[in-house]
């Protein structure tokens, strides 16, 4: 079935239970081959990027199964009513300042 983390809800130091969000457009990388050809594609596709401090108290309310800072989080949903079903997969990284000065 999988390995399934459960956060600890109300943990004084885990993450609030309504958070903030802001949804930007996603930054065009370019390719380029051996014949100078180039091409776009998105760099984060399939992916968020969260401040530190989110991962901090996410990590501090899975207490002993801390997963670190960057994660891979996949889920499934079934809808009965409606016979649907899909899976969900995002990757989340942290944003600091080393990985900005590294960005330019």
């Amino acid at each position: 079935m999988g390995t399934r983390h459960n956060i600890n809800p109300g943990d004084l130091r885990g993450p609030a239970t309504d958070l903030k969000m802001a949804i930007i457009s996603d930054f065009a990388a370019v390719d380029f081959n051996v014949n100078g050809e180039e091409a776009f594609h998105d760099a984060w596709d399939g992916s968020s990027v969260v401040v530190a401090e989110q991962s901090i108290l996410e990590n501090n309310a899975l207490q002993s199964q801390e997963v670190g800072d960057d994660k891979k989080t996949i889920g499934f949903y079934y809808d009965e009513n409606t016979s649907t079903s899909g899976l969900i997969k995002n990757a989340s990284f942290i944003i600091n300042n080393e990985r900005m000065r590294a960005s330019l």
